[in-house]
Order: structure tokens, then C-alpha cells, then sequence
């Protein structure tokens, strides 16, 4: 009887010891898809900014070549109605052939 017992708080301990270690894992594992996803989302994020900022430069360049602008001019109308000139930037993209 006295062996049974035994066995069975050696049994407990071990159940124990092992969900601890389960949890501790599962605790570990948890923090690195955080870690990742919070990269991921930060790069994400620095892709879009660096994106918009391409854009912004091609939406420029393409309205420098009227022989009237100026650089205070392009950033006036782009303060005023961004779409509009990416709008009419992607207009003169595709009206332009291609080689």
C-alpha cells in the first residue's frame, strides 16, 4: 500500500513538473510569434512608408516636366489633392506607350 502511494506522488510530481515545462515552452514559443509578427508588422510598415515616398517622388518628377512648375507649386498642390495628382500621374502612365 505503502509503494502505491508513492507512485503515486512520484507520479503527481512528474505530471506536475511536466506541465510546468509544457507551459514554460508554450510561454516561450508564444513570445517568439509575437516578436515576429511585431517585426513583420514593423517592416510592413517601413515597405509602405518607403512606397509612398517612391511615389510621391515619380507623381513629382512627372509634374516638374510642365515647363511652368516650381517645387512650391508642386507642394501646394500636393498638400491640396494628393489622389488627384496620382490620379492624373497613373493617367499619363498608362497613355504612355511603351517599348
Amino acid at each position: 500500500m505503502q509503494n502505491i502511494e508513492v507512485i503515486n506522488i512520484i507520479a503527481e510530481r512528474n505530471a506536475r513538473e511536466k506541465e510546468r515545462k509544457r507551459q514554460a515552452s508554450a510561454a516561450r514559443i508564444n513570445e517568439q510569434i509575437r516578436k515576429r509578427k511585431e517585426q513583420a508588422r514593423i517592416a510592413d510598415e517601413q515597405s509602405r512608408i518607403e512606397a509612398q515616398k517612391q511615389l510621391r517622388e515619380e507623381v513629382k518628377r512627372h509634374f516638374m516636366l510642365n515647363a511652368w512648375a516650381t517645387e512650391k507649386d508642386f507642394d501646394e498642390a500636393w498638400k491640396r489633392d494628393k489622389l488627384t495628382m496620382i490620379r492624373e500621374y497613373e493617367q499619363a502612365q498608362r497613355s504612355t506607350p511603351r517599348m
